[in-house]
């Protein structure tokens, strides 16, 4: 059984739900579901680069921004050593007090050379993403007993339909 486990080798509960109940209960492959966990691990790697809870994100009302999501669909699109690369110079960057004043005029450091997926594989990373958040969003809807939030829910699908739109599509 495919297992996703942070860096001190807990289990989150979201993903490993998420993959159980979509993809695991219902026969998929076992490559299949390390598929999912690794997109939906690249989506916890890339929040805790921008010092984002993903866990708490998804449970609340707030939602991931459309811009987010736009990061997010460009770095599920880069090559796993263009992820690290980047994750390592976005916490770089904060551990630094001494920055160069072209540092401070283009509003940040360099960024490290990145390297693209084919279209195929940041598609089905940015898609698998998506139907992650969608499933979290569809879990935490309000019951039957509360009054729906319409601007809470339309933020939340604009920024899953703004993520979903980055999917590379074919010619």
């Amino acid at each position: 059984m495919a297992v996703l486990v942070d860096q001190e080798g807990r289990p989150p509960f979201l993903p490993n739900a998420y993959a159980t109940l979509r993809y695991r209960d219902v026969g998929f492959a076992l490559t299949t579901i390390e598929k999912v966990l690794r997109a939906v691990g690249m989506a916890y790697l890339w929040a805790a680069s921008r010092e984002i809870n993903l866990d708490v994100v998804l449970c609340s009302e707030s939602f991931l921004s459309i811009e987010q999501c736009e990061d997010l669909a460009f770095f599920l699109r880069l090559d796993r050593g263009a992820q690290d690369r980047l994750v390592k110079a976005s916490l770089e960057a904060k551990k630094s007090k001494v920055v160069r004043l072209e540092q401070v005029r283009s509003r940040g450091a360099h960024l490290p050379e990145s390297t693209l997926l084919s279209a195929v594989e940041g598609g089905y990373r940015i898609r698998t993403v998506a139907n992650f958040l969608q499933f979290n969003h569809e879990r935490i809807a309000p019951k039957a007993s509360q009054r729906p939030r319409k601007d809470l829910t339309k933020a939340r699908e604009n920024a899953i339909a703004a993520l979903r739109a980055q999917e590379p599509r074919r010619v």
